[in-house]
């Protein structure tokens, strides 16, 4: 029983170990994430970071990059400016 309660608590701190590292080492995987560079160097970080085809096929009105994590809203037009998206999307 006493060995039982020990390894118990071993698991315990082992998976609150885990629960604090993991979400830490993922937040800041690329640098453009760190919130405090500058916003050129976020986006130059970015455009390093991205392959000839994302570049491209972010020109479209799709401007996700799944690999890199970043999410687009699917709302952007570049030709005619800002279109198919309503006030909430704009920022």
């Amino acid at each position: 029983m006493k060995f039982t309660m020990i390894i118990n608590k071993h698991i315990q701190a082992i998976l609150i170990f885990l629960m604090v590292i993991i979400p830490l080492s993922v937040q800041n995987q690329y640098p453009f994430q760190n919130q405090t560079l500058t916003v050129e160097q976020r986006i130059d970080n970015i455009i390093s970071l991205m392959t000839l085809d994302e570049k491209i096929i972010c020109l479209s009105t799709n401007p996700s990059v799944p690999r890199l994590g970043i999410k687009g809203t699917a709302h952007v037009e570049g030709l005619h400016g800002l279109a198919m998206g309503d006030r909430k999307s704009v920022v």
